[in-house]
């Protein structure tokens, strides 16, 4: 039952986020090809986003069965199922994009809307807001504390070989304890604090885009939008130190497999659940904060196609930004073209390689 309730939740979250994500990116961004105002609403571009939000559905029902039926007549063992099921919907939502990207694209480059190219540039000489803190993970570190306090505390009692991972029946698998086996989750703890911290830093600093006919309320919105998805990766940094806590306390024997299954649900609730409600109240860049405006035809210096590959890899060598706002999907991506973007995608595989290891030596 565990194991359906938790993956079968995992992919309808990711079905729904995928399918509705041309709802909540910004009117100009039309399957990641900058479109002005006016044609933004066009029939066309209407229908196009109503057919990727059917088709993004069709496939997850259509992986989803999949997954069931191989699990149910045990084709595939459950646990390595799931994340097969996984990357082929993540594939088949990519070449989706893709296809309707490509028609974007034609629509704009064949001309079918009118628009006009004006220059105007809007320069924010106010002084730039606070959105950091490092008070806000003293409860993070505290957590990790006490963590480590308890484990040092429960290590006399336990036996030589303790749980260090359970499958979704229950059944615990051993481990000769020691002290990689033992303290691991929190070393993982440590590491992912560090990366919450360094994802807050940057999305605090991500260029911020204003609209060049209504500045002040576009940089309102954009404040806005950051200060409230820095709020939530706070909160999803704490619950997910919490988890691995919790864990931590099962190998410990301190809490029983029993409580798995709602301490997942509150996960869930807390993490995903927290995730779509700040996706459909602020949008893109903060998109659905700002107050309507009037629709024109013209295209502001934010046309910069030709600096997106497939409308969503950045690499702009100009742009001293090195975050900047997705244009398909909600939040930011790297601009590729900064030596400090490659050093961060290295920085994330050492992390995940040093993990790796450390969970094969426990072993």
């Amino acid at each position: 039952m565990t194991y359906w309730m938790v993956n079968g939740s995992v992919l309808a979250v990711l079905v729904v986020l995928c399918a509705c994500t041309p709802y909540v990116v910004r009117k100009n961004d039309v399957f990641g090809v900058f479109f002005p105002d006016s044609a933004s609403q066009l029939k066309k571009v209407r229908a196009m986003r109503l057919h990727y939000f059917v088709l993004c559905l069709f496939t997850g029902i259509l992986c989803a069965g999949f997954w069931c039926m191989t699990v149910f007549f045990r084709l595939i063992n459950g646990e390595l199922a799931f994340p097969i099921f996984i990357v082929d919907y993540l594939l088949l939502q990519a070449a989706i994009y893709l296809y309707y990207h490509r028609r974007a694209k034609r629509m704009k480059q064949n001309r079918e809307f009118s628009y006009t190219v004006e220059h105007h540039v809007a320069v924010d000489l106010s002084p730039q807001p606070r959105l950091v803190s490092f008070w806000w993970f003293v409860p993070h570190v505290l957590l990790i504390v006490v963590t480590a306090v308890v484990t040092f505390w429960r290590e006399p009692v336990l036996d030589e070989q303790i749980p260090i991972h359970w499958d979704y029946a229950g059944n615990a698998v051993y481990t000769q304890k020691g002290f990689f086996s033992l303290f691991q989750l929190i070393f993982l703890q440590i590491l992912m604090l560090l990366l919450f911290f360094g994802l807050l830093v940057l999305t605090s600093r991500s260029k911020k885009v204003i609209r060049s006919d209504n500045a002040r309320e576009s940089r309102r919105a954009s404040i806005l939008f950051k200060k409230l998805w820095c709020f939530y990766l706070v909160a999803m940094g704490f619950a997910c130190l919490l988890w691995f806590s919790f864990l931590q306390f099962m190998i410990l024997g301190l809490c029983p497999f029993s409580w798995m299954a709602p301490a997942i649900a509150i996960f869930m609730v807390l993490v995903g659940g927290g995730a779509t409600v700040l996706i459909v109240y602020t949008g893109q860049g903060g998109s659905r904060l700002l107050r309507k405006g009037r629709e024109t035809d013209r295209i502001d210096p934010r046309e910069d196609d030709r600096y997106w590959k497939l409308g969503c890899i950045y690499f702009n060598p100009d742009d001293p930004s090195l975050m900047v706002e997705k244009r398909f999907g909600v939040g930011w991506t790297m601009n590729m073209a900064r030596p400090a973007a490659w050093m961060i995608l290295a920085g994330i595989l050492l992390a995940v390689a040093v993990s790796i290891v450390v969970a094969l030596i426990s072993e």
